[in-house]
């Protein structure tokens, strides 16, 4: 029997002669849908490709092109289809070697995306038949001229390519190249010079826009690439998971910055889960280093260590997020915006704070943000030298104050805080917006009205340990959960 299509047409609006009805379903053949239809329903599907099984013959078009003849016809008709290439390392998917060369080699006057990964749903471990990242780059090398996007994925950092041993050629069409891992766990076996110089051709990417790459591969890149003509479009690049064992050297944050300020247009960078080292003593000295196009700073899960180097960065950023990081007291480069995600209660949050001169602070899911926060927001002291006190003053300029799952403050203590930086004169440290959201405290009614009366922007609806809920209303009115629903 088959298969049907069920379509509903639309009527335009009852007969002025009869009475409303309903829409009558009509039905027809899946056969005999146009191609026009069928084109609309694989451009669906073409849109999902890398949210869908992991075996290729279930992946599209492969499993639409099995169907029927009509079908795989309509499919080959539209090579833009075949872009897109999947390759798995592992697993009980893997692909094999022939069938990644002939991937490769059909349509190619096409540009493609080749994305490469592990099998991580895979119970039986590794195989000797497995794929290495080795032996499947040098199958796409030959093609590197048409490769558009370029993704490794494995678990460790020792299973990535090379980039300055293994990529050569002319990759005029690469836009976007991705090694990266969910862990290190140190280098390969170290290469001789003999066989790094294997590909004497330089690797040219002129329209490299966004890279991510290992914390190894990165600082390969650093040391060993003689030149760095393939850098200079990048504006988007994630560095992750450097974490060398005691016996290695650590790279120096300084060498970092300063290697990243030579790709001139930069303009967001990412470092996370990344021991790097920095000397006070020794590297204090570098820097600043310039970054003139630079406007988004993303650090997750440094050290203190490491964070404390990002001081010789010389720019204006519109976002600065730090998620996860020991904070040491450290000196932050100037950002408009500031996002601090899980910081703890260990940290010196107040010393950074009082360097930082941006205008929007938004704390998550951050325990240091306290009742002994705020008093010192508040610009509390014991000298009654006003500009003694206002030196003093946390984040000077803060304008926007955004907290989110941060339980650990009373809301009388927070609305003391807005009191205080209201008091100082023409406006000088006023705090015009306040958002609080999720876990947090309750308000009371006269916290509630004051805070409506005297703040330009409130958002106030906060979740209690005792599963009660806390909103402010736009009247003023503090409505709680079990009151008023």
């Amino acid at each position: 029997m088959k298969e049907e299509l069920i379509l509903t047409r639309r009527l335009r609006g009852p007969s002025k002669l009869s009475a409303p009805s309903r829409p009558q379903p009509l039905t027809c053949a899946v056969a005999t849908l146009p191609n026009e239809l069928l084109l609309d329903i694989f451009d669906l599907v073409y849109g999902n490709w890398y949210k869908t099984s992991r075996e290729i013959h279930r992946e599209f078009p492969y499993d639409l092109a099995v169907v029927c003849r009509r079908w795989l016809d309509l499919l080959l008709s539209e090579p833009r289809y075949w872009k897109r290439i999947l390759i798995f390392l592992s697993g009980e998917y893997r692909t094999p070697l022939p069938v990644v060369h002939a991937c490769m080699e059909a349509f190619d006057n096409l540009d493609v995306l080749v994305s490469v990964r592990e099998d991580h749903e895979d119970a039986h471990g590794a195989s000797e038949s497995d794929l290495s990242t080795t032996v499947v780059i040098q199958a796409i090398l030959p093609h590197i001229h048409r490769v558009k996007i370029l993704w490794f994925a494995v678990d460790f950092s020792s299973s990535l390519p090379k980039i300055v041993r293994d990529l050569h050629g002319d990759a005029g069409s690469l836009q976007n190249l991705q090694f990266s891992c969910t862990g290190d766990d140190g280098d390969q076996v170290e290469s001789s010079e003999d066989e790094y110089a294997l590909f004497p051709s330089k690797f040219v990417a002129p329209n490299l826009d966004t890279l991510r790459i290992d914390g190894r591969n990165f600082v390969s890149a650093c040391t060993m690439l003689d030149n760095t003509t393939w850098t200079r479009a990048i504006r988007v690049i994630n560095i992750n998971h450097l974490r060398p064992s005691a016996n290695e050297h650590k790279f120096r944050v300084v060498s970092a910055i300063e290697t990243l300020s030579l790709l001139p247009c930069l303009e967001k960078i990412w470092f996370q889960n990344v021991d790097m080292s920095y000397d006070k003593q020794k590297d204090g000295h570098y820097g600043p280093y310039r970054f003139s196009r630079l406007t988004h700073l993303l650090l997750g899960n440094l050290g203190a260590e490491t964070l404390a180097g990002f001081r010789a960065i010389d720019a204006r950023l519109e976002s600065l997020g730090i998620e996860l990081c020991g904070m040491d007291d450290p000196i932050l480069p100037y950002s408009e915006c500031l996002s601090l995600y899980g910081i703890n209660d260990t940290q010196n949050l107040a010393g950074t704070l009082l360097l930082w001169q941006g205008r929007e602070l938004s704390l998550i899911d951050c325990s240091v943000f306290s009742d002994k926060f705020l008093q010192a927001m508040s610009g509390q002291s014991d000298s009654e030298d006003s500009e003694v006190v206002a030196k003093k003053m946390i984040c000077p300029g803060l304008k926007s104050l955004y907290v989110s799952d941060c339980p650990n403050f009373a809301a009388k203590e927070f609305v003391d805080m807005l009191r205080c930086r209201q008091q100082w004169p023409e406006n000088r440290f006023r705090i015009e917006q306040v958002h609080v959201k999720r876990s947090g405290p309750a308000l009371s009614q006269e916290e509630g009205t004051w805070l409506r009366q005297n703040v330009d922007i409130v958002e106030w609806q906060t979740h209690q340990a005792d599963g009660g809920l806390c909103r402010l209303a736009g009247n003023g009115d503090v409505l709680r959960w079990w009151d008023d629903y």
